[in-house]
């Protein structure tokens, strides 16, 4: 009577070990190469605009601009993949 709840159970843990194994993986190769290449395309985008460009049209200064680039894209593209795929 037992052996159902139980195979469920331990299938259950198997599936959260095994999703938050393969965030860790996510995190810890995945993420890194998408920072420096966005990095890099907005360092390269940048390259091709005059510094008066900038200043007249965002606020803050440009390498505040290419840094917060990356972080701001992986905060999102993690909050995409570990809270919404796993409620589908």
């Amino acid at each position: 009577a037992l052996s159902t709840p139980i195979i469920m159970g331990i299938s259950l843990w198997l599936i959260v070990e095994i999703s938050f194994r393969i965030s860790g993986i996510l995190s810890a190769r995945i993420f890194p190469r998408i920072e420096a290449d966005t990095r890099m395309s907005m360092f390269d985008y940048v390259m091709h605009h005059s510094h008066l460009y900038f200043s007249n049209h965002m606020a803050g200064t440009t390498a505040n601009k290419i840094a917060d680039m990356p972080q701001s894209m992986t905060r999102l593209l993690q909050q995409m993949i570990f809270l919404f795929l796993p409620v589908l």
